[in-house]
């Protein structure tokens, strides 16, 4: 349970509130109907103004029900879905048919998010790098008598490397994975 109270899905609020809505509407509408032209009896306002009413509530309540799901409630429910996704680990880029600005924003911040995520390196990989450092500087001690001169400058190099490498572990506050040698 993550610590928040129970709340009701946003089909359910927007089912709940789209309803009331309507039905607070049509109430009212039929009040105002009724005292601006009182009806001879019940069976008449019935038939000739609260039929109608309720029919046309009814229509109403299911194109905002089919609208507001279709074009709010389904969109977000695949964004829930993929974010967690994301936040396990599966960068994969969200194919959500949008309907409006809004979500396609959402969709498309969410692509770019999944994006920059896939270019972030993997967190050791400063590290291993540095070893390798540290492997390719016991390979050229190893050889250097074979390779006489040539040893210098490639030594050089490798002491500039190592020392960009140390300030990219510096930056993204990691450590050396292990002890480097001068």
């Amino acid at each position: 349970m993550s610590g928040y109270p129970l709340r009701s899905t946003l089909d359910q609020s927007m089912l709940r509130w789209t309803f009331g809505a309507v039905f607070a509407g049509m109430v009212v509408y039929s009040l105002a109907e009724y005292f601006i032209e009182r009806p001879e009896d019940g069976l008449t306002f019935l038939t000739h103004h609260l039929l109608h009413v309720l029919v046309i509530g009814v229509v109403v309540w299911l194109a905002l029900v089919f609208v507001i799901r279709r074009a709010v409630v389904e969109p977000a429910s695949r964004i829930f879905v993929h974010l967690r996704r994301v936040a396990s680990g599966r960068l994969e880029y969200l194919d959500c048919e949008v309907r409006s600005r809004e979500v396609g924003d959402v969709v498309a911040s969410i692509n770019a998010l999944v994006g920059t995520l896939k270019r972030v390196t993997e967190p050791d990989s400063a590290s291993r790098a540095m070893d390798r450092v540290r492997e390719l500087r016991e390979i050229l001690k190893q050889n250097s008598d074979k390779l006489g001169d040539d040893t210098v400058p490639a030594m050089r190099m490798l002491t500039r490397l190592e020392g960009e490498l140390l300030e990219v572990l510096q930056e993204t506050g990691a450590g050396p994975s292990s002890n480097l040698e001068p």
